[in-house]
């Protein structure tokens, strides 16, 4: 996927490593990884540094607002407790940024909604293989106790294998 990142949020991301960054107000910044979300606050004169990590996996939903005139927009990540009203700088998992951010972080969006999905249906294929393999001991179990045949044994084998 292509990102429409600035100059100096290209730097970042290379700094960081990081597939894509979005640079809101203050400094502040939203860096997507092949597996986490970090946003950030580097260092100010009043501030200290800080950072946060969010992996796909336990980020529920992404929400976005658009820049106004006045109004600043905003991409923020809900990873339990649903999307705030008061969105400030201060949110957890939540970066602010003017007119020009509004492309990338539509970008980003869509970005970090697929990761979710992907990290979700990765989650769920680990939960049907260990089934299978539960599955197959179980008839494994039956064959040695004599409860079924080995023919049995192997039909079942192959349907639950899909072969």
């Amino acid at each position: 996927m292509e990102f429409s990142m600035n100059s100096k949020e290209s730097a970042k991301a290379n700094d960081l490593g990081a597939i894509v960054v979005l640079i809101g107000k203050i400094g502040q910044y939203m860096a997507c990884f092949e597996k986490n979300i970090k946003v950030g606050l580097p260092k100010q004169m009043f501030i200290k540094e800080s950072s946060q990590d969010f992996s796909y996996k336990n980020i529920r939903a992404v929400g976005r607002q658009d820049a106004g005139m006045i109004s600043p927009g905003w991409l923020t990540l809900d990873s339990g407790g649903g999307i705030k009203e008061g969105i400030s700088v201060d949110t957890p998992g939540t970066v602010i940024f003017n007119k020009k951010g509004d492309k990338l972080s539509r970008e980003m969006q869509s970005f970090i909604e697929e990761k979710i999905s992907e990290f979700s249906n990765d989650s769920q294929k680990v939960i049907q293989e260990s089934s299978t393999a539960d599955e197959l001991k179980k008839f494994a179990d039956l064959k040695e106790q004599g409860i079924i045949t080995e023919e049995e044994f192997n039909t079942k084998k192959k349907e639950l294998l899909g072969l």
